[in-house]
């Protein structure tokens, strides 16, 4: 379930793109379905595979929100870092803090604590999924047809996510030379 999760996550930037993208083919289909070639029962089957593909994007979004509204800042930061490509945003956060033009909500991470607070994260949120009624079957289901989600799934299958983390080291060296 963590690779899922994970997967999700990583997504979730993206979703609402995903959602507009599909709108916008599923119209552009149908208004151009004269010239097309296929059936009309075939393209009628199609175009209902794309709108539910669109609901089940817009469905893990508005899912994902939901478990976001109940985090707190400094876990909506740590998702920043790891997940939402967002790391460069952090660390000027925390340049800021060290310059004294603002306060952080949280105290700075030591690179233990750090991965420490990443773990506790992704189980706060698997269970908050669960609760909110993801689990494997439902995301195998829903999910996967959404090509994006799907690539994303191979991609950390494949234990590519090492290349994401860069972002991430550079954060934390930043973060060990402040103190």
């Amino acid at each position: 379930m963590e690779m899922r999760i994970k997967t999700a996550l990583y997504a979730y930037p993206q979703l609402g793109r995903i959602g507009r993208d599909y709108e916008e083919h599923i119209k552009n289909k149908a208004l151009l379905s004269y010239g097309s070639r296929m059936s009309t029962e075939k393209l009628t089957e199609y175009l209902a595979e794309e709108i539910v593909r669109r609901q089940n994007a817009d469905r893990l979004k508005n899912l994902l929100e939901r478990v976001l509204l109940k985090l707190s800042e400094e876990e909506k930061t740590l998702l920043d870092v790891r997940y939402f490509g967002k790391a460069d945003r952090v660390r000027r956060l925390f340049a800021a803090w060290r310059a004294g033009l603002c306060k952080l909500p949280f105290k700075p991470w030591s690179e233990r604590n750090y991965y420490r607070k990443q773990a506790r994260l992704l189980k706060k949120i698997t269970g908050l999924l669960k609760v909110e009624g993801l689990d494997e079957k439902t995301f195998d289901e829903g999910c996967l047809d959404i090509e994006y989600v799907a690539l994303l799934y191979q991609y950390l299958a494949l234990g590519k996510e090492i290349a994401i983390e860069k972002k991430e080291r550079q954060l934390l060296d930043f973060l060990s030379e402040l103190k």
